[in-house]
């Protein structure tokens, strides 16, 4: 395939070399032309001078003054009579001569007066221009005067100026290349940085086409490429921002999501789709049915594919660990078996869970409820039955009233309390808190209970521990577990509250000397309502929310809790917050850095 240089020089030079040729050959042959007529008119005017010599008598000149008169103009001369004979000739023998009659200068010269012909002599074997005129003698025509000249010098001035024309032509010829080079040159340049800047542009390379020196539709055409490739460029670059978004967006989105195409087969799927489905790396192009066995998926699938719109299917995913999964289905644009499907897949498996937590919450609180409220019911109808008649019984009937009553009272506010915590309602003012006199006061709040049971309750904290938190949250914690360890300590042991700065943290320890937890319970017991003893938790007042409530409170403080326990020997329950300098210390070092 031609270049476009090569196509533009090859058009200049046709629209510029076939005039110049056409113009040539008109030239010659006009050229030529003009030498014929007037060589023509140099001979007739010899041929009338010769016949003027001849006089009214018809007298032919001598040979010698024919010949003399032949030397000096360079031409044949040659005299016919009106039979064709020839009378007299420079160059040859007219005895000797054919009859001339029925050449044709001869018969037109008879006919009109003169004649001429071009054509090849048979006595000197050349091409010859015969011009011929009448002679008469008082009114008859005797014969005809003949004068011929040899065209070959009339074709070598014909070649000579053809060989002038030639070379003029070759010379216009070259300019004209160089002309139609330089112009294609200018034309094709522009067009050729357009190119390299469209295949620049598809390979992402942009590239700014400079302005030519040109013609202004040129000019106007790479301002107008130009402009299109910042405008092309700039779409690019959004497209791309817009399919990283969505990328990132299809990445991070904790649904599953699959892309059909009309066949069946998967086109996309981002990485929730392949951990739900459990797919395989090279799952793109299998079918779906083959990439996740599971016929309900390609049910929906079919469905959707041809159109139509599936009610969204909840199943247990038969593969491990056996998700809980949501499908719903949806055709893309256009018609049935032209398009594909988009299929969305929603993890229920906390759903599910939270489902279940509620459920056993209620039911939980019901029960937590129903023995107090049964208790203070049965307790209120035996006051009203016996009370009058047996007075004794009153003290004893409202005091069991007024502990069933503070048991309702305590599980209504740890209920409230566990729900603000969970839901957020409750403010967290996180601030330096000094540990030693919070460890100070939550002691002395349990004192009492410590010594009506004879438990030994000590507390341990360096004297410039620091920690970040918010104080009545971790007051409430602490006291939590203070409360829970005095209660399933047996007499005479003790309860021990420790903190200690660790690796940024500030770790405080609860340590009793109690019954211990079982192994197995050991991982429940920061549950809702989960008791390790239930008659014993009942027996002491408790309301299966303490240990809840301290895992909730200290996650909304950024820390966590956990705990270690070996049955008979007894417990140790942990609590991590962000240990911070004091607040004297925190303002003397930013005003350093300051």
């Amino acid at each position: 395939m031609k270049s476009l240089f090569g196509h533009l020089l090859k058009t200049y030079l046709v629209v510029a070399l076939v005039p110049l040729a056409a113009l040539a050959v008109l030239l010659s042959v006009d050229l030529e032309r003009r030498e014929q007529a007037a060589l023509r008119q140099q001979l007739l005017a010899q041929a009338r001078r010769v016949r003027d010599l001849t006089g009214q008598q018809g007298v032919v000149p001598s040979r010698a003054l024919l010949q003399r008169i032949a030397q000096e103009e360079g031409v044949r001369i040659t005299v016919i009579r009106r039979d064709g004979v020839v009378l007299a000739d420079t160059h040859e023998d007219p005895a000797r001569m054919a009859n001339h009659a029925d050449r044709p200068e001869i018969r037109q010269a008879f006919l009109t007066g003169a004649g001429e012909a071009t054509r090849a002599s048979p006595t000197l074997r050349m091409n010859m221009l015969y011009v011929a005129v009448a002679a008469d003698t008082a009114g008859e025509r005797w014969g005809v005067v003949r004068v011929s000249l040899p065209l070959q010098g009339v074709q070598e001035r014909a070649l000579q100026w053809r060989a002038f024309i030639l070379g003029a032509v070759l010379l216009a010829a070259l300019w004209a290349l160089w002309i139609a080079a330089r112009q294609a040159r200018r034309l094709a340049e522009p067009l050729d940085a357009f190119r390299q800047a469209a295949r620049r542009a598809g390979e992402k390379g942009w590239t700014w086409v400079p302005r030519p020196a040109g013609p202004r539709e040129l000019v106007e055409l790479t301002d107008s490429f130009n402009d299109m490739l910042v405008r092309l460029e700039a779409l690019i670059a959004e497209q791309a921002a817009g399919r990283a978004q969505l990328e990132t967006i299809l990445t991070q989105m904790p649904d599953g999501l699959l892309v059909l195409d009309p066949q069946g087969r998967i086109a996309r799927y981002n990485q929730a789709a392949a951990r739900l489905l459990c797919l395989e790396s090279d799952a793109r192009g299998r079918p779906l049915i083959e990439a996740a066995t599971c016929y309900p998926l390609d049910a929906i699938a079919r469905e959707a594919l041809a159109g139509k719109q599936p009610e969204p299917v909840e199943l247990r995913a038969p593969w491990p660990p056996h998700p809980a999964l949501r499908l719903l289905a949806v055709p893309l644009p256009g018609s049935p078996g032209t398009a594909g499907a988009s299929i969305l897949i929603q993890e229920l498996t906390e759903v599910r869970r939270a489902d279940e937590m509620r459920r056993d919450f209620v039911a939980n609180v019901s029960h937590e409820l129903r023995t107090p409220i049964a208790s203070l019911v049965a307790l209120a109808e035996t006051l009203l039955l016996r009370g009058q008649r047996r007075p004794e019984i009153v003290p004893e009937y409202t005091e069991r009233i007024a502990q069933q009553a503070g048991r309702l009272a305590a599980l209504t506010t740890d209920l409230l309390r566990l729900s603000e915590i969970e839901s957020g309602r409750r403010p967290v003012h996180l601030e330096p808190v000094h540990v030693p006199p919070l460890l100070a006061e939550i002691c002395e709040a349990f004192r009492s209970a410590a010594q009506v049971k004879s438990l030994r309750l000590t507390a341990d904290a360096p004297a410039g521990l620091w920690v970040r938190a918010d104080r009545s949250g971790l007051q409430q914690a602490l006291g939590n577990l203070v409360d829970n360890a005095i209660k399933y300590t047996p007499e005479g042991g003790s309860v021990r509250v420790t903190a200690a700065a660790q690796n940024g943290q500030v770790r405080f320890i609860v340590a009793d000397t109690g019954i211990g937890i079982e192994p197995d319970a050991l991982p429940r017991v920061f549950e809702r309502f989960y008791r390790v003893d239930r008659g014993r938790s009942r027996e002491e007042g408790g309301t299966g929310l303490g240990l809840a409530i301290v895992k909730h409170e200290v996650e909304a403080q950024g820390g966590r809790v956990w705990a270690e326990s070996e049955v008979g020997v007894g417990s140790q329950f942990y609590l991590a917050l962000p240990e911070t300098p004091a607040p004297d210390a925190a303002a003397a070092l930013d005003e350093h850095r300051e």
